[in-house]
């Protein structure tokens, strides 16, 4: 890995100098001792508050990988050959977005296989958020049906002025693709919008809380019938740790419905001066703007959005949905997309079926 890499494209946005710190390692051993000191620091763990911790995937060859994760902890890590940039990616975003990747790794082992012995539709959405997701956070509305009906010049170009919007490459494999970018690369977005925030009273979750998260504002609602989240900032959700919350409770309504003697819960990481409270049934207070600049806040929400999904069963994957979008677009993002011809290519940028291609 070359330590000399420059990591200040946009699609790094918030992982960069990780990936600066991890590159400089001088060994695979040292990458590997540096990625778990991060990830005891930031407290990283399991949905079942196991510590996550990095190993050479040379020691744990045949071992089954999210139920090996769930049990120990242990995410085997290639340090060395072909995969070991994908792992490191991987790795990255179990230290930026824990929450969010502790849920979707606890969905995987929750998830019941398809009546044909395959591995069913949620697993297949989860793994094409895991490896090519990107979060998209408090969308202009406008923009937002644009992409849902693939209406590419109106979005990108004509719409370019209403960008930058905030968006977090989240796919481990997207991030690796996008380290040689080529224009036909596209991302699968998952849409986090201001009402996600709303938890589910019935049954409440926390998420563990790395030690350097702001705390949010104490709320003045006694009731989580009347209360009302605010809205997010889009400025705010442009940090990962607060995206990753929002996510990571949007994944959790994926899953099947726990059974009624086990409820599920995301503990809070083990700490030695202190006990977690036990989970309260009023609705926790909105995050403020000031939070939402924090990464830790962002991973929570995200996280929080995603547990929910764990008391809607399998019906919810329909709320779910994964947009694609050719990530070389993006305003900004790549300089011949100045040019309106750039998105005439209808091999990327390709029309919904059922709508003829026309330029609005």
């Amino acid at each position: 890995m070359n330590p000399e890499r420059r990591w200040d494209e946009p699609w790094w946005a918030g992982i960069a100098d990780s990936l600066a710190c991890s590159a400089a390692c001088p060994s695979p051993t040292a990458r590997l001792a540096w990625l778990n000191q991060e990830a005891q620091q930031r407290r990283c763990c399991t949905a079942q508050g196991m510590p996550i911790r990095f190993i050479d995937a040379r020691e744990c060859a045949g071992q089954p990988y999210e139920a090996g994760i769930e049990a120990s902890g242990a995410v085997p890590t290639r340090v060395v050959g072909d995969g070991a940039w994908h792992d490191l990616f991987n790795a990255i975003i179990w230290l930026h977005w824990p929450r969010s990747k502790a849920q979707i790794n606890r969905l995987h082992g929750c998830a019941t296989a398809s009546p044909s012995g395959t591995r069913g539709a949620l697993r297949d959405r989860l793994t094409l958020l895991d490896e090519n997701g990107m979060i998209w956070v408090e969308p202009d509305p406008e923009l937002c049906s644009w992409l849902r009906a693939r209406r590419w010049n109106a979005l990108l170009f004509e719409g370019r002025a209403r960008w930058p919007q905030a968006l977090h490459l989240f796919g481990h494999a997207l991030l690796h693709k996008m380290m040689r970018p080529f224009k036909a690369i596209t991302a699968h977005v998952l849409i986090l919008e201001s009402r996600d925030t709303t938890p589910t009273p019935t049954s409440p979750r926390s998420s563990p809380s790395p030690p350097t998260s702001p705390s949010p504002p104490t709320s003045t609602s006694t009731s989580p019938s009347t209360s009302t989240p605010a809205p997010l900032a889009v400025a705010g959700m442009r940090d990962v740790a607060a995206v990753d919350r929002l996510l990571a409770e949007r994944l959790s309504t994926l899953d099947t419905t726990p059974t009624p003697t086990s409820p599920r819960s995301s503990p809070s990481p083990p700490t030695s001066t202190s006990t977690s409270p036990s989970p309260s049934t009023s609705t926790p207070a909105p995050l403020a703007v000031a939070g939402m600049r924090d990464v830790a806040a962002v991973d929570r929400l995200l996280a929080e959005r995603l547990s929910t999904l764990a008391d809607s069963g399998q019906h919810s994957i329909g709320r779910f949905a994964l947009h694609p979008l050719p990530v070389l677009g993006i305003p900004g993002w790549c300089a011949a997309n100045r040019d309106a011809t750039f998105y005439d290519d209808a091999s990327v940028f390709r029309e919904a079926r059922g709508r003829s291609r026309v330029k609005v």
